[in-house]
């Protein structure tokens, strides 16, 4: 029936009430605020590339000793492997020339083995990389390193006791599988100067990796000066510096080698934390330039509102 009197006056008010509701709320939420930054995104890590990553290893680590076995596995690649824990122990003695013998030694043990093809070369790292993750795991329950831990790695004990991944006396470590084997290959790639597209990391292992340096940037947190409250939060203070300042350095790293990882907008919040807001400002403004629509963009201009206030 028709509305008659003073409530047809009121007809179709609930459509018209939504209308406003909508269109108020659109205004609220396209008008920045000043809000403080807290965390720094964490790059995506896609599982099953990681578990390919692991498969391609198993595979070209488990043809390597069948070769090895055979007797078919090349004096080069042999003389490579061997250069490569010879680094290692060097390493481990904190003995320089003999580091620089060894690194020399690697690189050209590395051309040398080269000459027959990467397959080889890329199954030995797999091999030594699967080996040191096992003796790392070794670690993490016996608390003493290996002979063969320390020709793999070096000093790796000692630098994750000292960066806070591995505690001896509650027998935890934080870098998971998938960190181990992306640590080393940087590690070998480095010892034995093979870069390039061929030996370059998968895309999630350098994700991975990144996402743990991230959360435990390595850094060897300082004991407080003074014993005192006053002089512990000092401390604290000097550390959470020091980690954000090397979270800076691996943010750039990321933003150049994947370009879905937010890497302005990561490096706003960490120099908003410094307390650098005019870097911050300029790093979300970047950020939003080139992602004027997207899941951080809401976020950016918030961020960026609260780093000009905050100049």
């Amino acid at each position: 029936m028709p509305v008659k009197g003073w409530r047809r006056h009121l007809d179709g008010w609930q459509a018209g009430l939504l209308a406003v509701t909508i269109a108020a709320t659109g205004a609220v939420l396209g008008v920045p605020r000043a809000v403080a930054p807290a965390e720094v995104p964490e790059p995506a890590v896609q599982p099953e590339a990681l578990a390919a990553s692991l498969s391609a290893d198993e595979a070209r680590a488990e043809a390597l000793e069948t070769n090895r076995l055979a007797g078919k596995l090349a004096f080069d690649v042999r003389a490579l492997g061997s250069a490569v824990r010879a680094f290692g122990e060097a390493e481990a003695e904190t003995d320089g020339p003999r580091m620089e013998a060894a690194h020399r030694e690697a690189t050209m043990a590395a051309a040398a083995a080269l000459t027959g093809g990467p397959d080889d070369v890329l199954a030995l790292r797999s091999h030594q990389a699967l080996a040191f993750v096992r003796e790392v795991r070794a670690l993490a329950q016996t608390g003493v390193p290996s002979a063969e831990l320390v020709a793999l790695g070096g000093g790796f004990a000692d630098m994750a006791r000292r960066f806070g991944w591995w505690d001896p006396a509650e027998r935890r470590l934080l870098p998971s599988e998938a960190v181990l084997r992306a640590l080393f290959k940087k590690r070998w790639n480095d010892i034995t100067s093979l870069h390039g597209p061929v030996f370059a990391l998968a895309l999630d292992e350098e994700r991975a990796l990144g996402r743990f340096l991230l959360t435990h940037p390595p850094v060897v947190h300082r004991p407080p000066a003074l014993a005192t409250p006053a002089g512990v939060r000092a401390q604290r203070m000097a550390n959470a510096v020091a980690d954000d300042q090397k979270r800076i350095d691996k943010i750039r790293e990321l933003g150049a080698l994947d370009p879905s990882y937010p890497a302005a907008f990561a490096e706003g919040v960490v120099l908003f934390r410094l307390g650098r807001f005019e870097l911050a400002a300029q790093a979300f403004e970047r950020h939003l330039a080139a992602h004027p629509d997207g899941p951080w963009t809401l976020r950016a201009r918030n961020h960026l509102k609260a780093s000009l206030e905050a100049r």
